[in-house]
């Protein structure tokens, strides 16, 4: 290590600077930042040599103390039992999901907001424990006071507190989502090309009658949540029903996207408050058939294996003559007329979809039958009248079409521009769907529509780590992936030693290695060098993607 003096407009400050190696590139960061040359020289007389001097040793003794934390360490385990009920295994994987929450100073949003409301508890803590556990180990809200247990730092707070909190990161859910949106533009460029609006659904009720009322036709409890997000999948802002859109993040969006074009899934699936707020945007609307809404005509067309063709070529094919799996997708396009209105139908196939969405469909129909024989054969003889093969060959009835897309457009977008569009409409809605399987929403049972309202906002604070996070590792990895990796990182405490490391070391936890200053990939780290490597994560680094 050695010593630097850089001035600044008002004083001239010594920092201790380590050398280290990063992607293969040599490079250096602040050790320890000493003091001004103006506070300290009186402590030396007001003699400069004597504190170069001075920070040159306190150098020397940081690189011998940096030597002793990289020296091999001696663990002698004793032959003794367990501790009851004695917790030793911890998460660190949260860390580099910390690193991201600091850097978006999210923390000083809390205090601003804990100042707000006079709180007496700490909103950071609940806060960041609420997006950590969530990411990694999705579940309810109850259950996160267990999960802290399970992390390297001791995240304390009182039940009632968190609950309280969550009410009050609800009342701020505009300021947090207009602060992500500030804070993104500072970290990396946004794109304006397009800004897409979609839509996806939760299913949740707080009625105990839910149950016994879920049969009834007329009966929905899926919340519809809309999402605008930028051409990489940033997640900007989101509204449902009930949650108002944030005008004024939302003013911020027009004037930063003038010059883009919005992209809609389908106009009748979006409120109509939000259609008439974006009436004067230039507006292109794909839309997602279903193929069993659409005329006879129409579905006879899609159903004919001949006339389909491949981008680039003017020669129409048989989907019959096809002799191998290729992923990639073949058209027909006509007009049709809708709601008075003449717009193009474009079928796309795609045999690589088709046999994946096979395959996943023999693999359910295999479930469902084990399910049925199971319950067919303890039904009376008289309810045995009804084969239970009917049922089978619902479910088995729309394998035709598997790997059919039919879309309708009044744009003038060329093949390959509306399979792009599909193709992100796709890869949003499996980001969303991935959040709902993870966190097992196919119904939430909630006691208050806040905490409903506190369940959109988490979901959407996890999109947006889960993007950012995908972003920095320049998108070679999926969520699961990613996920999967940093809820592996397990750490085994040996008591006044260190930390063992129990996972394996992989591409990817080399991959978010790269992305901080510290390494969670030794075989075993010392409590006081795990310490230290709690704080680094909490600290801010100046840098621009």
């Amino acid at each position: 290590m050695r010593i630097s003096i850089v001035s600044s407009k008002n004083a001239k400050n010594i920092y201790i600077i380590e050398s280290f190696r990063k992607n293969g590139k040599s490079t250096t960061k602040i050790h320890k930042k000493l003091g001004t040359v103006e506070q300290l020289l009186p402590q030396f007389n007001n003699d400069y040599d004597a504190l170069v001097a001075w920070a040159k040793d306190q150098a020397t003794v940081c690189t011998e103390l940096l030597k002793q934390e990289k020296q091999d360490l001696v663990v002698t385990y004793p032959s003794k039992q367990l501790e009851l009920n004695h917790y030793s295994n911890y998460n660190g994987g949260y860390l580099f999901i910390q690193s991201i929450f600091y850097e978006l100073k999210l923390d000083i949003l809390c205090q601003k907001i804990q100042s707000n409301y006079q709180l007496d508890y700490d909103l950071t803590t609940v806060l960041s424990l609420l997006i950590y556990c969530h990411y990694l180990y999705p579940t309810s809200t109850q259950t996160y006071q267990r999960l802290s247990a399970s992390l390297l730092e001791e995240f304390s707070i009182d039940v009632v507190k968190m609950y309280q909190a969550l009410e009050i990161i609800t009342k701020e859910k505009n300021q947090i989502e207009l602060f992500l949106y500030k804070q993104s533009k500072r970290l990396f460029s946004i794109h304006h090309q397009h800004i897409h609006l979609l839509h996806t659904n939760h299913v949740f009720e707080n009625d105990p009658g839910y149950r016994v009322r879920k049969y009834d036709k007329e009966f929905n409890p899926t919340s519809n949540v809309y999402y605008f997000v930028d051409e990489n999948h940033l997640p900007i802002t989101y509204f449902t029903q009930n949650i108002h859109m944030n005008r004024t993040l939302f003013r911020q969006i027009i004037e930063d996207f003038k010059d883009a074009k919005l992209v809609v899934t389908q106009d009748s699936l979006f409120p109509s408050e939000t259609i008439n707020a974006l009436k004067d945007k230039p507006k292109k609307t794909i839309t997602i058939q279903a193929i069993k809404d659409l005329p006879t005509a129409i579905i006879q067309w899609i159903e004919n294996y001949n006339g389909w063709f491949i981008n680039g070529s003017k020669e129409p094919v048989s989907l019959l003559s096809l002799e191998e799996i290729k992923d990639g997708y073949y058209y027909k396009e006509r007009t049709i007329d809708i709601d008075n209105t003449t717009k193009r139908i474009i079928a796309l196939y795609n045999p690589k979809i088709r046999q994946l969405k096979q395959d996943k469909r023999q693999a359910n129909i295999q479930e469902i039958k084990h399910l049925l024989s199971i319950s067919f054969d303890n039904k009376s003889k008289t309810e045995k009248a009804n084969p239970k093969s009917n049922f089978i060959e619902l479910v088995d009835k729309d394998s035709f079409y598997d790997g059919i897309i039919v879309l309708t457009t009044t744009t003038s977008y060329d093949i390959p521009t509306l399979i792009y569009h599909y193709n992100y409409h796709s890869t949003s809605e499996s980001v969303f769907s991935n959040v709902k399987h993870d966190t097992k929403t196919r119904t939430i049972f909630l006691s208050k529509e806040s905490r409903a309202n506190v369940h959109f906002t988490t979901n959407f604070l996890c999109l947006y780590f889960d993007h950012l996070l995908k972003h920095r590792l320049e998108y070679k990895y999926t969520s699961q992936q990613i996920k999967k990796t940093l809820r592996d990182m397990k750490f085994k405490k040996i008591d006044n030693i260190g930390y063992l490391s129990l996972y394996t070391r992989t591409e990817i936890s080399d991959a978010l290695h790269n992305l901080v200053d510290y390494r969670l990939d030794n075989e075993i780290i010392s409590i006081k060098k795990m310490d230290s490597i709690i704080q680094q994560s909490k600290k801010r680094k100046n840098t621009r993607d």
